[in-house]
């Protein structure tokens, strides 16, 4: 899955927004990526470090976008503190692409198939 995070307060990529990925286990929730955007507001697969995996395994995932530390170190106060998305991933032979737009008022996501594995 690759992330794409779009400022639209500044009508640019947000680079280094902090990112945290977790996946919903029997036991609770296990971290599968914890970094941040590059130069170019992408991630481009978040689940490549995971279990030595290039690609998720179907199931309850949950992203977290840090938007209180992006626009804080800008010196703009934020209403949503962090964007949290919770998906399912049913079909993990797609390359699914996770586009969000933040400002410090509004989040929108969209996902989108880009290709075949």
């Amino acid at each position: 899955m690759c992330l794409r995070v779009l400022d639209i307060a500044h009508g640019r990529p947000a680079r280094d927004l902090p990112v945290h990925v977790e996946r919903q286990l029997p036991e609770g929730w296990t971290v599968v990526y914890a970094g941040s955007t590059g130069q170019t507001g992408s991630v481009d697969d978040i689940f490549s470090a995971y279990a030595g995996q290039g690609r998720a395994n179907a199931g309850l995932y949950r992203l977290t976008l840090d938007c209180a530390r992006y626009f804080g170190l800008q010196g703009i106060s934020v209403f949503y503190r962090e964007a949290t998305l919770t998906f399912f991933l049913a079909d993990t032979s797609e390359r699914h692409v996770l586009t969000v737009t933040v400002s410090p008022l509004a989040f929108t996501t969209c996902r989108t198939n880009n290709e075949q594995r």
